[in-house]
C-alpha cells in the first residue's frame, strides 16, 4: 500500500515506508533503504523525516555518521516546531554533537518540546531537573515531570519515576512501589528498568529475594546492550547469584562494563582479584 504512494512522491508515504525498512515491517529491515526513504520525504519538506534523518545522521545509521549533518536536519525540523525534531536538537546540545556543548540551550528546547507535549521532552526535561544539568537541581519538578511523561506512556519516564521512589527523591522512599514502577517499564522493554528490577529481586528490595528473576531481568537488560547490567552479570557471576560460582565471566562482564563507563565495575574487578589471589 505505502510503496506506490511512496514512488508517486508522497512524503508522509516515503517517511512510513521509511520506518518499514527501519524497523523490518512487513519488509526485511534494510538501514540503508530506510534512510533513502526518509532522505526524499525530507527534501519535500516532511519535518517528521528531517528529526528522523538527524537521529540516523547522530548514530550511523543506514547513513555515514556526521553530526554536522545530524545538526542540520535537526534544526530544520525544529524550525517547523516537529517535536521529535526538537527534541533531537537538545540532545545534540546537551552532548555537545555536532555543535558547542550548551546544556542551558538544551534545557530551553526540552522546555519547547514539553511546552508541545512531547513526553520524550517531558521525561528528558525531568532528568534535567533532577540532575541539575544546565539548571538547578529540583526534584519535586523532576518528580512532576517524570509523572506526567509516564503518564503519557513514555517506558524511560516510568523507569525514572521509580528510580526516584526507590531513592526517595523528591518523595518518601518506598522501594515497593519503586518496583512496581520498574516492573510495568521493563515489560514494556526499557533496558535500565529491567536492570535495576534485576538488582532489587538480588537484593530482596521492595521485592522478593528471588535470584532467579534477578537473572531473567538482568540477562534481558544485558542483551539490550545495557551496561549496568553488565555489571550486575559480573556480580552474579562473582558470588554465584543464581549461576555457578565463575570468576573467569564475572572478570569479563566487569570489564565489559567498565570499558562501557560504568565506574562501579572497577571494585568489581578489584575483588575478583582479590578472589583470584588471596594472599
Amino acid at each position: 500500500m505505502l510503496r506506490p504512494l511512496a514512488e508517486a512522491g508522497i512524503a508522509p508515504a516515503q517517511h512510513g515506508l521509511g520506518r518499514a525498512y527501519d524497523f523490518g515491517y512487513g519488509v526485511e529491515a534494510d538501514p540503508q533503504r530506510a534512510a533513502i526513504y526518509y532522505r526524499l520525504a525530507a527534501d519535500q519538506g516532511y519535518s517528521r523525516a528531517k528529526a528522523t534523518l538527524s537521529s540516523l545522521y547522530e548514530l550511523g545509521l543506514g547513513v555515514e555518521q556526521d553530526y554536522g549533518k545530524a545538526l542540520r536536519w535537526a534544526r530544520e525540523a525544529a524550525s517547523q516546531n516537529d517535536p521529535y525534531g526538537i527534541w533531537q536538537l537538545a540532545w545534540l546540545h546537551e552532548r555537545g554533537l555536532g555543535t558547542e556543548q550548551d546544556r542551558a540551550e538544551a534545557a530551553k528546547l526540552y522546555q519547547r518540546g514539553a511546552d508541545l507535549g512531547d513526553p520524550l521532552a517531558i521525561n528528558q526535561l525531568g532528568h534535567i531537573y533532577a540532575e541539575g544539568v544546565g539548571t538547578t537541581i529540583d526534584e519535586v519538578r523532576a518528580i512532576a515531570l517524570f509523572s506526567r511523561a509516564a503518564a503519557a506512556g513514555e517506558p524511560l519516564a516510568i523507569a525514572n519515576l521509580g528510580q526516584m521512589y526507590l531513592l526517595g527523591k523528591g518523595v518518601a522512599a518506598d522501594p515497593a512501589y519503586a518496583a512496581e514502577l520498574l516492573l510495568k517499564a521493563a515489560e514494556l522493554g526499557e533496558p535500565t528498568a529491567m536492570a535495576s528490577l534485576g538488582h532489587l529481586h538480588a537484593t530482596g528490595e521492595g521485592v522478593s529475594l528471588d535470584y532467579g528473576q534477578a537473572l531473567h531481568w538482568t540477562l534481558k537488560a544485558a542483551d539490550l546492550g545495557e551496561p549496568i547490567a553488565w555489571n550486575n552479570l559480573g556480580n552474579h557471576y562473582e558470588k554465584g547469584l543464581g549461576v555457578p560460582r565463575d570468576l573467569v565471566l564475572a572478570r569479563q562482564w566487569y570489564q565489559r562494563a567498565l570499558d562501557a563507563g560504568v565506574e562501579l565495575a572497577r571494585k568489581g574487578l578489584a575483588d575478583v582479584s582479590n578472589l583470584e589471589n588471596p594472599n
